[in-house]
């Protein structure tokens, strides 16, 4: 299969091309036209051309499998939630970009892997989706957190995974990755002040915040990372939500929103 790169800006056809071509000539001539035609589609245009399409966004499921997460009313898991709404993030993306799902199934995956997956794929973006816990049944809102070394977390039951543990570390290649996230950072406040406008205005949610911690799903990412919390289990009302497929439907126009708007205005 030939595989063509085709520029369609300032063709010329002069009126002798065709003057002394030999029967070869003719053949690639037609084979060239014939990538012409095919790159002329608008969407094949603007994967051979462009290249919009070739962007990567991996989308993490938070916990899965025996590590069912945060638990909310009538046996209602995070896990379960974080799968569902990261399938339909996947939808919504997928119409303009590549998609990760780092799990695609209720089965457990390691937290150092979910990032080494999104590293191996090369992607541009990666989006850690959880829930949200606490003691008070009262607590509302969605948290976007980026990667900080130094910040300690609330002392609350939070379902995000455990912060990282500072302990020597022997490997050089660990000791590298444990800092690769620094020159990402103002991409990651960026993404998530991207998410929180979304989610605040196409969602009419109140209260997003924006924070940071040492979370380990972010210690490698090798891109731009963030993790949303969409809601917290432990409180009754927003249980209900994060159970229909409209809210999480909403929820993921949001996010998919906040990617365009994170392409259209972010200069590294």
């Amino acid at each position: 299969m030939h595989k063509c790169q085709v520029k369609l800006n300032n063709l010329t056809y002069p009126s002798d091309f065709f003057k002394g071509l030999g029967s070869r000539s003719v053949y690639f001539l037609a084979i060239w036209l014939g990538c012409v035609l095919l790159a002329s589609s608008p969407l094949h245009a603007k994967r051979v051309i462009w290249g919009e399409y070739q962007k990567i966004i991996a989308i993490d499921p938070g916990h899965g499998g025996h590590d069912k997460g945060a638990a909310g009313l009538q046996t209602t898991f995070e896990k379960s939630i974080t799968l569902s709404v990261a399938r339909f993030i996947q939808s919504e993306l997928e119409k303009k970009y590549q998609t990760l799902l780092t799990r695609n199934d209720d089965y457990s995956l390691d937290i150092l892997e979910r990032t080494a997956l999104a590293n191996q794929a090369g992607a541009a973006l990666m989006i850690s989706v959880h829930t949200g816990a606490s003691f008070s049944r009262q607590k509302t809102g969605m948290t976007i957190y980026y990667y900080d070394e130094m910040t300690k977390l609330e002392p609350e039951p939070s379902s995000v995974d455990q912060t990282p543990k500072k302990q020597p570390v022997n490997n050089d290649d660990l000791v590298q990755w444990d800092t690769v996230y620094e020159k990402h950072l103002r991409g990651s406040i960026f993404l998530a002040e991207a998410l929180q406008n979304r989610l605040m205005d196409d969602l009419q949610v109140s209260d997003v915040r924006i924070a940071k911690a040492p979370l380990l799903v972010l210690i490698g990412a090798d891109m731009p990372a963030v993790v949303v919390e969409i809601g917290h289990l432990t409180n009754p009302d927003e249980t209900e939500d994060l159970k229909t497929d409209v809210f999480l439907t909403q929820i993921a126009k949001a996010i998919s929103a906040a990617v365009d708007d994170f392409f259209a205005n972010y200069r590294p």
